[in-house]
């Protein structure tokens, strides 16, 4: 989940011999560590490799190019957490509950840019 284990994950990507044109990262964190690994050794994002991350944090700004992310609605979901905990105790549950995710398009994946998404 952290920025360390997305480069050491770049790096093994980069020991590949038939590479993806793609990479979908389960966190936002991973695939700035992804990203700055393979950029270090010359792949060209998103031109040789598109990348995607999760979670929708703020980080994704601070790189570039910018990744492309899938924003959580993570408030919401704690909000939801919180209030399911603290129901009374014969209260039914919803066995699975789902959640909206929205997509914020960044330079990493080749997608063009929408303008007033960040």
């Amino acid at each position: 989940w952290s920025l360390e284990g997305g480069y050491e994950a770049g790096k093994q990507f980069l020991q590949l011999d038939s590479r993806p044109s793609a990479v979908f990262c389960f966190s936002d964190a991973l695939a700035i560590g992804f990203q700055k690994a393979v950029t270090e050794a010359g792949v060209r994002v998103p031109q040789d490799v598109a990348i995607m991350g999760f979670d929708g944090t703020d980080t994704v700004k601070y790189v570039q190019p910018r990744i492309t992310t899938v924003r959580q609605p993570i408030n919401e979901m704690l909000t939801t957490a919180v209030e399911t905990l603290v129901k009374e105790p014969y209260e039914p549950l919803p066995e699975h509950m789902i959640f909206p995710v929205s997509l914020v398009p960044g330079e990493s994946c080749g997608c063009p840019r929408i303008e007033g998404i960040d």
